[in-house]
């Protein structure tokens, strides 16, 4: 389900800052198979909260059936990072309407009705919805990730009281560049031109020239959502706009709960895996910056940035801003992952199959070898023992899967981009004091352990389902499994070292003789 929602908010400033009163905000997120982290921006004070009083929504969703939109809805909002909001507010579901709508048929997929009443109340938009599969079809990629931004553009052209429209891009849609400004870079097609050929040729045919088309750009995400920036560049001139790219966004550091993860994209993914016991290798430079943001502190970024962008109003100089760590506060891969096994050994989750170790490979060939060795001879043996039992087999299908995920993964781990970040420093340095703490986005304060622990137990409690009660027989299965661990290490090295004398001696005794 694509959904997007309509918040009015009131919100009260202080003198330097403009009211803003009976504003709604259309804020586009893509949600299928819970590919978006859902945040609600919340404060630890009551008094915040209160200053954010949304008193009207208008939530728009990829549909079939208003039931099964209804059913959705009450999904995304039962999930424990709305538990404040709701506190403090029980009743604020009453105030949601929905919307069907599809960012990937002509016109967003939006009712002709309800496209007016966007129109005629939608004051603030956030644009933040894509497929994020890095091997989508490059037809339903340029679908989303491209038509939709040209058709929000569109929609936003006709809103007839726009203050912001904030396009949610990627630090790493312009990544076959090494130094990445905060400027519109020339695409290496138009949107225009993507959207009719993606339109006349079916999946095939796309297929076949897909790598000619997307030239240096490693997967289909990259490649549109650099296409989308043309379609902003192009249809959203003359709107109070702008582009905000985050670059790898994992868990909440703290608000409005730390550890706040519903997805198993990027490191993320890893970390579970390696947890689970199940990923030992990744091919990842230990030396390249990791390029990490906290999920909390990327949505106080983009408020800011509507914020931002509101002042500065219509505009043909569409402003970006790059919001990425490594300037700021740089940690390498080596750092992050050093960091997260230490962490990951004080609260072992019980569905572990192996002992929690990690180790990073730069050399392609190296990592092949080393990944036979460790993934997949290990798979073999598993589901040479389930067919004796005549069980179906299922370690290699699964390794597939993950080799799969951090082959994708590697482009980005194995190379080093330098970011400019002049917009964002102007921004963030144009708060005052009050917005500075409470929409925190500051990268240079960032605690890396502390994101590292929440990060960590977010992805045991939300994504694992592991409760913090059973952490004692995690630690237990732990021990268990270090020890089997370093009993296989002992016979392997064993072996290898038998199997050397065993080669070596003859040519040693003759060469003796």
């Amino acid at each position: 389900m694509d959904l997007s929602y309509c918040t009015r908010v009131e919100n009260q400033h202080d003198d330097r800052h403009q009211q803003v009163g009976n504003r709604f905000i259309l804020q586009r997120q893509e949600c299928l198979h819970h590919r978006c982290i859902w945040l609600p921006r919340t404060s630890s004070d009551r008094e915040t909260l209160e200053g954010l009083r949304c008193e009207e929504t208008v939530h728009s969703g990829e549909s079939q059936e208003r039931d099964q939109s209804e059913r959705r809805l009450q999904s995304i909002f039962q999930v424990p990072v709305m538990d404040k909001l709701r506190s403090i507010r029980p009743d604020f579901m009453d105030s949601i309407e929905l919307i069907e709508g599809d960012c990937s048929l002509p016109n967003l997929g939006i009712k002709d009705h309800d496209r007016a009443l966007l129109i005629e109340k939608v004051n603030i938009v956030f644009h933040g919805a894509a497929t994020v599969n890095f091997e989508e079809p490059l037809k339903r990629a340029t679908a989303i990730n491209v038509t939709g931004t040209r058709d929000m553009a569109n929609l936003c052209q006709e809103i007839k009281n726009l203050d912001a429209f904030v396009h949610i891009s990627t630090a790493f849609c312009h990544c076959p560049r090494k130094e990445i400004k905060e400027m519109f870079y020339d695409a290496p097609l138009s949107c225009d031109n993507l959207i009719k050929m993606t339109e006349a040729l079916n999946d095939d045919q796309l297929a076949k020239i897909a790598p000619t088309i997307m030239a240096e750009w490693p997967n289909t995400y990259a490649f549109t959502k650099a296409i989308a920036e043309d379609a902003i560049k192009n249809y959203a001139t003359g709107l109070p706009a702008s582009v905000f790219r985050p670059a790898i966004i994992v868990s909440t550091i703290r608000d409005p709960i730390d550890g706040w993860i519903d997805n198993l994209y990027g490191p993320s993914g890893i970390i579970a895996g390696c947890g689970a016991g199940l990923i030992r290798i990744v091919r990842v430079d230990p030396n390249v910056r990791s390029e990490l943001v906290p999920a909390d502190l990327c949505v106080n970024g983009i408020l800011a940035a509507a914020y931002k962008t509101s002042l500065l109003g219509p505009t043909n100089d569409i402003p970006i801003f790059n919001f990425t760590s490594s300037k700021e506060n740089p940690q390498t891969f080596a750092e992050f992952y050093k960091r997260t096994q230490k962490v990951g050994h004080t609260m072992p989750p019980t569905q572990a199959v192996w002992y929690f170790t990690l180790t990073e490979i730069a050399s392609p060939l190296w990592y092949m070898i080393m990944t036979f060795f460790i993934h997949t001879l290990p798979a073999l043996i598993i589901d040479a023992v389930l067919l004796i039992l005549q069980k179906k087999p299922k370690a290699m299908k699964i390794y597939r899967k993950i080799h799969k995920f951090l082959d994708v993964l590697a482009y980005f781990a194995t190379q080093q981009w330098d970011f400019q970040y002049t917009n964002l420093q102007a921004l963030l340095n144009g708060l005052n004091s009050t917005d500075r703490q409470m929409f925190d986005f500051d990268m240079k304060k960032l605690d890396w352990d502390e994101l590292a622990h929440a990060n960590s137990r977010g992805i045991r409690k939300f994504i694992m389902k592991e409760d913090e009660s059973n952490i004692p027989a995690g630690k237990r299965k732990m021990f268990f499994l270090h020890i089997l661990h370093r009993v296989v290490q002992l016979i392997a090295f064993s072996l290898f070292a038998w199997l050397t004398v065993s080669v070596l001696s003859p040519a040693l005794f003759t060469l003796v003789q």
